[in-house]
């Protein structure tokens, strides 16, 4: 684990904070791509695991799996090192 005040449980604070587009993004949304099938599959890493959401028929559904995995994983754990700062 580094020793950085950026660093909390092994996971970078800006990064989750920040969620910004990587510039190669072909998909327009992160952490979900098209597969060869055609079906989208949507995916998040937190604190050195990558977690498969799903593979879906429809785009929305696939942003959708991504976003409420953000809330689940991200909000819940900056929400609660910001309390724990305090």
């Amino acid at each position: 684990m580094r020793k950085s005040i950026h660093f909390a449980e092994n996971t970078c604070l800006e990064r989750i904070a920040s969620r910004k587009e990587a510039v190669n993004n072909t998909s327009g949304h992160r952490g979900v791509y098209r597969r060869e099938n055609g079906k989208w599959r949507a995916s998040i890493g937190f604190q050195g695991k990558v977690y498969n959401l799903g593979t879906f028929v429809d785009y929305e559904d696939a942003v959708k799996a991504r976003l409420e995995a953000e809330k689940k994983y991200y909000d819940t754990f900056l929400e609660q090192y910001q309390n724990r700062t305090k």
